[in-house]
């Protein structure tokens, strides 16, 4: 069941995320124009093939 939300609900905000790989590299980018947001009282679970920036993306957002 959804719950409406608001701005201030929001804990997280992501918003075109892109993080290069060094030169030399099968592809250019980690991840590319990755956004999204998590609310309060969520649970945001990234989910992918292994190599797809799934890691980056999560240790990126501490920083």
């Amino acid at each position: 069941m959804s719950h409406p939300t608001t701005s201030a609900d929001v804990v997280l905000s992501v918003r075109n995320l892109t993080m290069d790989l060094p030169p030399g590299m099968e592809r250019t980018h980690a991840v590319k124009d990755i956004s999204f947001d998590l609310h309060a009282g969520e649970i945001l679970c990234i989910i992918g093939e292994s190599g797809s920036g799934k890691s980056i993306t999560a240790s990126k957002q501490l920083i």
